[in-house]
Protein backbone atom coordinates (compact mmCIF):
# COMPACT_ATOMS: atom_id res chain seq x y z
CA UNK A 1 0.00 0.00 0.00
CA UNK A 2 1.32 3.87 0.17
CA UNK A 3 2.99 3.00 3.14
CA UNK A 4 4.76 0.19 1.92
CA UNK A 5 2.76 -2.52 3.57
CA UNK A 6 2.03 -5.81 2.19
CA UNK A 7 -1.61 -5.43 1.34
CA UNK A 8 -4.22 -8.29 -0.34
CA UNK A 9 -7.63 -7.51 -2.17
CA UNK A 10 -9.94 -10.47 -1.74
CA UNK A 11 -11.67 -11.27 -5.28
CA UNK A 12 -13.95 -9.13 -6.78
CA UNK A 13 -11.98 -6.31 -5.16
CA UNK A 14 -8.61 -5.58 -7.16
CA UNK A 15 -5.78 -3.50 -6.62
CA UNK A 16 -4.91 -0.43 -8.48
CA UNK A 17 -1.36 0.39 -8.90
CA UNK A 18 -1.65 3.97 -9.29
CA UNK A 19 -3.30 5.38 -6.27
CA UNK A 20 -1.84 1.69 -4.02
CA UNK A 21 -5.34 1.06 -3.08
CA UNK A 22 -7.72 -2.09 -3.64
CA UNK A 23 -10.56 -0.97 -5.40
CA UNK A 24 -14.10 -2.80 -4.71
CA UNK A 25 -16.89 -1.65 -7.55
CA UNK A 26 -20.64 -0.66 -6.21
CA UNK A 27 -23.49 -3.51 -6.91
CA UNK A 28 -24.09 -2.98 -11.05
CA UNK A 29 -20.59 -2.06 -11.76
CA UNK A 30 -17.93 -4.33 -13.31
CA UNK A 31 -13.95 -4.10 -12.61
CA UNK A 32 -11.78 -2.44 -15.43
CA UNK A 33 -8.58 -3.89 -14.15
CA UNK A 34 -6.51 -2.18 -17.68
CA UNK A 35 -7.77 1.26 -16.45
CA UNK A 36 -8.11 0.72 -13.10
CA UNK A 37 -12.55 2.02 -12.22
CA UNK A 38 -15.26 0.79 -11.92
CA UNK A 39 -17.63 0.77 -15.09
CA UNK A 40 -21.33 -0.08 -16.34
CA UNK A 41 -21.14 -3.26 -18.42
CA UNK A 42 -22.07 -3.65 -21.92
CA UNK A 43 -25.68 -4.65 -21.04
CA UNK A 44 -26.45 -1.66 -18.98
CA UNK A 45 -23.88 0.97 -20.15
CA UNK A 46 -25.19 4.12 -19.36
CA UNK A 47 -25.06 5.86 -16.09
CA UNK A 48 -28.05 7.68 -14.31
CA UNK A 49 -28.68 10.34 -11.96
CA UNK A 50 -28.98 7.17 -8.68
CA UNK A 51 -25.09 6.58 -9.91
CA UNK A 52 -26.71 3.32 -11.52
CA UNK A 53 -26.15 1.45 -14.70
CA UNK A 54 -29.12 1.45 -16.71
CA UNK A 55 -29.72 0.29 -20.26
CA UNK A 56 -31.13 2.57 -22.67
CA UNK A 57 -33.33 0.24 -25.39
CA UNK A 58 -34.16 1.32 -29.11
CA UNK A 59 -37.16 3.16 -29.36
CA UNK A 60 -35.27 5.62 -26.71
CA UNK A 61 -32.52 7.60 -26.82
CA UNK A 62 -29.70 8.52 -23.67
CA UNK A 63 -29.78 12.39 -23.09
CA UNK A 64 -26.54 12.35 -21.59
CA UNK A 65 -27.49 16.02 -19.91
CA UNK A 66 -30.49 14.58 -17.87
CA UNK A 67 -28.98 11.08 -17.63
CA UNK A 68 -32.51 9.58 -18.32
CA UNK A 69 -33.73 7.61 -21.21
CA UNK A 70 -36.08 9.08 -23.32
CA UNK A 71 -38.50 7.54 -24.63
CA UNK A 72 -40.89 9.91 -27.01
CA UNK A 73 -44.76 8.13 -27.20
CA UNK A 74 -46.80 7.88 -30.65
CA UNK A 75 -49.29 10.72 -31.61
Amino acid sequence: DASGKCVSCASPAFWNPNTLTCVRCDAGFIADTVNFVCTCPVATPYLDINNKCVACNAPGHWNQNTRVCVTCTGG
